[in-house]
């Protein structure tokens, strides 16, 4: 069982419409796995309603992508069940992740079982994934 985290942007207070990304997931017994997004990556957003075929400005390479564009007093962060979660809950979340050393990596243990492009770990060690999951 995990939950998965999604940036929120471009809140319309009128409508109710916003776009959004997958920033990764948590689930019991593993580091947090991150999306990977680059700008070519075609992306539907979890609503349904927004398909983004070239994001500007929008790409995450590694978790010190990631923080840079959650900080941003613009951005917000909810979880699957559209709960709202604080940036410095998510960056423990994470980080908590990696400094249990029983945590397996998603990386490491399934790596190699990838079609496409394969999973990656960032500089610190964080895995990411190119093709999109939950």
């Amino acid at each position: 069982m995990g939950t998965n985290y999604y940036m929120i942007y471009n809140e319309c207070n009128c409508c109710d419409r916003f776009d959004s990304f997958h920033i990764g997931k948590k689930s019991f017994g593993w580091q947090f796995s991150f999306q990977c997004i680059q700008p070519e990556m075609p992306y539907t957003s979890p609503d349904g309603c927004l398909t983004v075929s070239n994001p500007k400005d929008v790409m995450a390479y590694s978790w010190s992508d990631w923080k840079e564009m959650l900080k941003s007093e613009e951005i917000s962060i909810h979880d699957e069940y559209n709960r709202s979660v604080p940036y410095l809950e998510l960056k423990k979340i994470v980080e908590d992740s990696m400094k249990d050393k029983t945590n397996k990596n998603h990386t490491v243990e399934c790596g190699k079982s990838y079609y496409g492009e394969a999973p990656y770990l960032d500089s610190e060690g964080y895995s990411f994934v190119f093709n999109e999951f939950e």
